[in-house]
């Protein structure tokens, strides 16, 4: 007599991370498994991918418009029942956008690229989009011309979710600003981090020093993943988001800054 054995809820991990980038087409979560088990409930979190630095120009050693940082991917949190999802659930995880090339005296460095956006295409009303933070622009420097004129680098904003939750993730000149947590409705998130601008040297004297980058998803009790401080003579990188709410292990998303994860992360958990 054959006895068919059944899944139980210690046998499914009740959490599910992808980290792998989606480069040509959408991934599809199987729920199925999940409620054969008798889970009723899930939460996701979605974090964009971090934008990338900006190139450097050096016209001489004395004479550098050093990189800015990129801003920090965007922070969203959503959930509902299981049982509202279709068997299949779309989803995109966002990569990182590539850091700008050097360059030399008269030319424009390559900016960084932007990150890509994490989604989630639930069904159920919970589709929501986590978007990269933007990449860092090029600053130059020109001597050729019988004279010096130059334009400093900037820092790339933080990514924003859709829904738009939050405030602050600016970049730019200066400072980035800090992505605030904010709620609305059943979403919950914040903007990424701003990415800074680089120092300016003119003829040996710093002109600017490089900014701080802002921090990912303050506020709220919920995810944070912190921005970078000057790095060198280069721009602070905004932060992306901490997993740490889904999975109660910090893991940093979205961001450039050290200890974290450049590219974006998707976290499913059942309960």
């Amino acid at each position: 007599m054959k006895v068919l054995m059944r899944l139980d809820k210690t046998q499914v991990n009740p959490i599910v991370k992808i980290t792998t980038p989606n480069l040509t087409d959408f991934g599809f979560f199987d729920k199925t498994k999940y409620e054969m088990v008798g889970y009723k409930n899930y939460e996701v979190m979605l974090v964009g991918g971090g934008g990338g630095d900006s190139g450097k120009c050096t016209s001489a050693t004395d004479y550098v418009a050093y990189k800015a940082g990129g801003g920090g991917g965007s922070t969203i949190r959503v959930g509902g029942l299981l049982a509202n999802l279709f068997p299949l659930t779309a989803y995109w995880v966002g990569a990182a956008g590539e850091h700008g090339y050097d360059a030399g005296d008269g030319q424009y460095p390559g900016s960084g690229d932007d990150g890509r956006a994490t989604q989630w295409g639930g069904q159920d009303g919970t589709d929501c989009i986590a978007r990269g933070g933007l990449g860092g622009l090029s600053g130059t420097i020109d001597r050729m011309a019988g004279g010096t004129s130059w334009q400093r680098s900037e820092g790339g904003d933080g990514g924003t979710p859709d829904p738009d939750l939050g405030t602050g993730g600016g970049g730019g000149l200066g400072n980035g600003s800090n992505g605030n947590w904010g709620t609305s409705g059943i979403f919950s998130g914040s903007r990424g981090g701003g990415g800074a601008e680089g120092k300016m040297k003119i003829n040996g004297v710093i002109q600017e020093v490089a900014g701080n980058g802002g921090d990912g998803c303050v506020g709220g009790g919920s995810a944070f993943a912190s921005g970078q401080d000057q790095w060198s003579s280069n721009g602070g990188r905004g932060g992306g988001g901490d997993i740490e709410p889904l999975t109660g292990v910090s893991e940093k998303y979205g961001s450039y800054a050290t200890g974290s994860n450049p590219g974006g992360v998707l976290v499913i958990k059942m309960s």
